[in-house]
């Protein structure tokens, strides 16, 4: 993949008030059905430029071959996350079939996981909580429990009256669940983005052309295990989700909106009366698709504008009536940031307070 020594820093811009911070909270190694030993999980994911991980192994399928402690996951990953300023939180899956028991959920900062080794689905997911655990549903339109739709289930209206559920994985691996980000969005719930990875990540992901494993983008006041389960508990997320040439970003507007206009610059050139030519300067590693939004006759320009990461834009308008530039305001929907199944974000640009 890359050199060992070598970062290759995902640059996405931190929003007023909050670090944005990079995770992945759904990884394997060998202690179930991963293939790697869990310190490689850290130097993946430093390497891809990330800033916090959990490694989940599955609670009901250790490795035969290797020690049952199923803390040493993380006590093996620990140095070398130390070393490499990631933050590893200690967590786990607990696994179990849909509908009659939870399906698989993962519990992070955890404590104890050798707790959690519970006949009974309940009682592993009450000892999380127990723990101080932050718990999430994974995968929920997941082929192998449901097969022919994605159903929402007794048991999660249960877990969350319980307060035993925060979240739901609407990004897994090379797939997203739309009616999983409604459910986030309609019950509280914490949009997540996840890997799920088991093999090595170079086995997955190409990073030569542009391939990203799934992301949680985390909106934390610090940059500590604790600010990270602050913003989890809180819905402080975006899911990211790098899908053929354009990533896709889902979460709620307002962190959708923060993350487009802190990760551009603007600069306005006036031509002359009628012409007027805006660049679009993209300082992060997201991608957006910017379709015009008609609002005013006044003005043409295109109708398509794509503005990859690190890069620029330039926006060419036409005044086709006579317009004082400081009425003039561009209208774009997002296409790939969606603040709904069906609600790409839209946002205006004033240009007003970009003139020279």
């Amino acid at each position: 993949m890359f050199s060992q020594e070598i970062r290759n820093e995902f640059i996405v811009p931190d929003i007023p008030g909050y670090h944005t911070l990079k995770g992945d909270f759904h990884i394997h190694t060998v202690f179930s059905d991963g293939k790697v030993w869990p310190d490689v999980r850290v130097i993946e994911a430093w390497k891809e430029g990330l800033d916090v991980i959990a490694i989940t192994d599955h609670i009901e399928f250790p490795n035969p071959l290797l020690p049952k402690d199923k803390n040493l996951p993380y006590e093996l990953a620990k140095s070398e996350a130390l070393k490499r300023n990631i933050i590893l939180i200690k967590a786990a899956e607990i696994t179990r079939k849909l509908p009659e028991e939870s399906g698989h959920m993962n519990a992070l900062f955890l404590t104890d996981v050798n707790k959690l080794d519970q006949v009974n689905y309940l009682d592993a997911i009450r000892e999380a909580s127990a723990q101080g655990a932050f718990i999430f549903w994974n995968h929920p339109g997941w082929s192998g429990q449901q097969p022919d739709t994605t159903v929402w289930f007794d048991v999660y209206s249960r877990l969350i009256n319980e307060h035993l559920m925060q979240g739901i994985e609407v990004v897994n691996w090379k797939r997203w669940f739309p009616v999983a980000l409604t459910w986030c969005l309609e019950k509280d719930l914490t949009i997540m983005g996840n890997s799920d990875i088991h093999d090595p990540a170079s086995f997955i992901y190409d990073y030569c052309k542009g391939d990203h494993r799934p992301m949680t983008l985390i909106f934390a006041r610090e940059r500590t295990s604790e600010g990270i389960k602050d913003a989890l508990m809180e819905h402080r997320t975006v899911a990211y989700f790098k899908r053929g040439f354009f990533n896709q970003l889902m979460g709620k507007e307002e962190f959708l909106k923060e993350l487009f206009f802190n990760s551009i610059d603007i600069e306005v050139i006036q031509d002359n009366d009628k012409t007027l030519s805006v660049f679009l300067v993209n300082k992060s590693d997201l991608d957006f698709l910017l379709l015009k939004k008609n609002k005013d006759n006044r003005l043409n320009y295109r109708k398509e504008y794509f503005l990859y990461g690190r890069s620029r834009e330039e926006i060419d308008i036409q005044k086709v009536k006579p317009i004082n530039d400081n009425e003039i305001e561009l209208h774009f929907i997002i296409n790939n940031l969606l603040a709904g199944v069906e609600t790409p974000l839209t946002v205006t640009i004033p240009i007003k307070q970009y003139l020279k």
